[in-house]
């Protein structure tokens, strides 16, 4: 799961944020997805599948509820 630029992004926002790792890599798959739109696709049989992906964060409530720190990084990358 760590391999290419999602694990990449992952391992270098790791030490500088409070965000779950592997929140940060489904978090930059469900932006990359809404980032490149739904038209580029890949097909199978006679669907037609498309970038756009879905994901829900669960775990434990910690004191602050920090399960959207991984959101900011990412926006702020693909922005640039």
């Amino acid at each position: 799961m760590f391999f290419g630029l999602p694990g990449a992004l992952a391992r270098t926002l790791d030490p500088q944020t409070e965000a779950d790792p592997v929140a940060t890599i489904f978090t930059f798959l469900v932006l990359f997805g809404c980032w490149i739109g739904h038209v580029p696709y890949f097909s199978l049989l006679a669907d037609r599948h498309y970038c756009n992906e879905d994901v829900l964060l669960v775990g434990e409530t910690g004191e602050k509820g920090r399960k959207g720190h991984c959101l900011g990084p990412i926006e702020y990358l693909l922005k640039q």
